[in-house]
């Protein structure tokens, strides 16, 4: 058993200075939200930079002059350059957009883009055109 006494809470009062907080504290200040979402926003920025760079360009970028948070992104981008494996910017792409609630596929289970590649342009646009109708028609 814990040393101290044991009131079981009788000797609770609100709003004791004494008393520390609740582990959930009180609410973030309005300064700190907007900070993290200046965060959140500048890290969208970084992302977009260093998405429309080729490798070349990534492999000329100094890491030394650049700050850590920058220098992982970076690094992912350039692990995704040199492999072309999605997983190593995939943390970043979930961090600001967010994971997808449902995958996307095919009834067979293929991905949608390996069937995309493999019709024409013009069975493609069938399609579209059937699945256009199809929404617009469960709408009314």
């Amino acid at each position: 058993m814990a040393p101290g006494r044991k009131t079981g809470g009788r000797d609770f009062v609100k709003g004791d200075p004494n008393i520390p907080k609740s582990p959930g504290g009180p609410h973030l200040p309005a300064e700190d939200r907007a900070a993290r979402e200046l965060n959140k926003v500048q890290s969208f920025k970084l992302i977009q930079k260093y998405a429309w760079m080729n490798k070349g360009d990534l492999v000329n970028i100094k890491n030394e002059d650049l700050p850590l948070y920058e220098r992982g992104i970076l690094k992912s981008f350039l692990s995704f350059a040199q492999t072309g494996a999605i997983h190593h910017i995939q943390f970043w792409l979930d961090h600001l957009v967010g994971k997808p609630v449902q995958a996307i596929s095919n009834p067979d289970g293929t991905g949608i883009f390996a069937t995309i590649s493999k019709i024409s342009d013009v069975e493609l646009e069938r399609r579209i055109d059937e699945m256009y109708a199809r929404l617009h028609a469960d709408k009314s």
